[in-house]
This record gives structure tokens, sequence and C-alpha cells, in this order.
């Protein structure tokens, strides 16, 4: 009978605790889900989701995963540099709740000036490859995709690379920009169309000119080697 009595009294604990202290698992609840860019479906760097009093970090990841909330409604708020702050009132479940959040770009922070790349494509033209510098020089990566147009001119070069003048008109007009998500640097990129090319070209060598326009200015960079008959 003493055991009997003993073990009712355990029993009796483990519920107080339960009860107190939260122990039971069971009524915790969670929420997941993904952060992307809106524009470009990327993973957003340093997206911070805060819930519920809980908080992670996302870097390289969309998928996110935060545990032991407090089911019912509550507020979630998500932000990231160079990003619109989302804010969403969600229902936690015990079992989970899904919570997708897409997030508006708004700027490229440390931005202050480009360098092009180009490359020949034998079949479709010229490849374009815009890179963003900061103030110091150094290539920016991880940045969200805002609004932005991108326009070429692209001469024969007349001369030498160091020593050269505009030639003959080859193209000069917009470029459409085509996202490259799986590069770390050049993201940005575009082609000049090979029909969209003024013939014939008398040169090898082109001199180009490229002008990104965004919110945040106007950036221009020029490149002498352009090899325009490989």
């Amino acid at each position: 009978m003493k055991k009997l009595w003993v073990w009712i009294g355990l029993i009796a604990v483990v519920l107080i605790l339960v009860g107190v202290f939260g122990i039971d698992r069971s009524r915790e609840g969670m929420i997941f889900g993904t952060v992307t860019d809106a524009s470009s479906g990327d993973p957003v760097h340093k997206a911070k989701i805060v819930v519920g009093g809980r908080s992670t970090i996302r870097y390289l990841d969309k998928d996110f995963q935060i545990t032991k909330l407090r089911p019912g409604k509550c507020t979630l708020t998500v932000s990231a540099p160079g990003y619109k702050s989302v804010v969403k009132e969600v229902s936690v479940g015990r079992r989970g709740t899904r919570v997708d959040v897409s997030m508006s770009g708004t700027e490229i922070l440390g931005l202050d000036q480009i360098v092009v790349f180009a490359e020949p494509m034998r079949e479709q033209g010229i490849q374009i490859e815009i890179r963003l510098l900061d103030g110091e020089g150094t290539v920016i990566v991880n940045f969200p995709r805002i609004p932005m147009t991108l326009d070429a001119t692209l001469c024969v070069r007349k001369g030498t690379e160091e020593k050269h003048a505009r030639g003959r008109l080859v193209y000069s007009g917009p470029v459409e920009i085509r996202w490259d998500s799986e590069s770390l640097l050049g993201k940005i990129k575009g082609i000049i169309p090979k029909e969209g090319m003024r013939r014939p070209i008398n040169g090898k060598y082109g001199l180009l000119d490229v002008v990104l326009h965004t919110a945040q200015g106007r950036f221009a960079d020029s490149r002498a080697d352009v090899i325009l008959q490989p």
C-alpha cells in the first residue's frame, strides 16, 4: 500500500510540473516556410524572422523553422538589409503552420560603381555581365533584385586597348537584363543580340559603353577589349 501512495505522489508531481512549467511538448506549436526575394525568388540574405518571442536568421537558405511556440495567433516580422520589412498575423498550430514570405528589395547597400565584362557567344551575340562595387572597390554579393534597366553602345575599336577611339557603330540601345541566380558575383547579365548588330563589322575588337539605371542613380563603365570577330 505504501508503494502505491509513492507512485500516486510521483504522478501528481509530474502532472503539476506539466501544468506549471509546460513540460508537455504536445502543447507547443511551430511555424515553418520560406523567405524569398519577390523578384528573383532567391534566398534573402540576413533575413531575420521574429515570432512569439523567438527568432532565427537565414543567410543562403530559403527555408526556416521556429519551434517551441505557444499555439494561437501572433505577429510574425521579417526584416533584412535592403528589403522592405514584412509583418504578418499568423496562427501557430501544434502540428506546424506554413508561412511563406516574399520580400521586395528597396536598395543595394553600398552601391557606388559598376564593372562591365563582355564575352562573345558565337550563336547569340555578346554577353554582358555587370558586377556591383562599393566605395572601396569591393564586389557586392547577396543583394536584392531591385528595378533596373541597362543600355549599351558598342563600336568597332580604332587603335589599341590603351590608346583607342570609337569607330563604326555596331549596336546602340537597351539590353534586356537576365538575372543569374546561380552566379555569386555576376547576377546581372544581358546579351547584345547577334541579329541586332550592324553588319559588316570591320574590326576584331570593339569598344563597349554601358549604363545601368537604378533608383539609386546612374552607373556607367566601358570596356575596350570586346571581341567582335573571334
